[in-house]
C-alpha cells in the first residue's frame, strides 16, 4: 500500500467532495429551484480558499503556486495539482 502525505490526501478528499457535492447541488437546482445555485457558488469559493491556503510543512510556501516552464522562462502560476516536491525547499509533499 502506498502511503500518501496528509497534504495530498486532504487535497484529494476536498476535490472529490467538490465534485460530488457540486453535482448534487446542480441537480438539486433543477428540482428545488435556482436559488440553490447560491449554495454552489459559496461552496466553490470556500473550497477554493481552502486549497489556496495549503502550504509546505517545512518552508510555508503555497503548494499550488508553482513554476511552469513556458518558452524557456519559469513563470509562477496557480496550478491545480500538488507537485511531488516543494519548489522552494525541495521537501517531498
Amino acid at each position: 500500500m502506498i502511503m500518501m502525505s496528509p497534504l495530498r490526501r486532504n487535497y484529494r478528499i476536498i476535490v472529490a467532495l467538490w465534485f460530488v457535492l457540486g453535482s448534487v447541488l446542480m441537480i438539486g437546482s433543477v428540482y428545488v429551484g435556482e436559488y440553490i445555485l447560491i449554495l454552489l457558488l459559496l461552496f466553490t469559493v470556500a473550497i477554493g480558499v481552502y486549497c489556496l491556503t495549503l502550504k509546505c510543512p517545512s518552508c510555508g510556501k503555497s503548494v499550488l503556486h508553482n513554476p511552469v516552464k513556458i518558452l524557456g522562462n519559469d513563470l509562477y502560476i496557480w496550478t491545480p495539482w500538488i507537485p511531488k516536491s516543494c519548489a522552494k525547499c525541495g521537501e517531498k509533499l
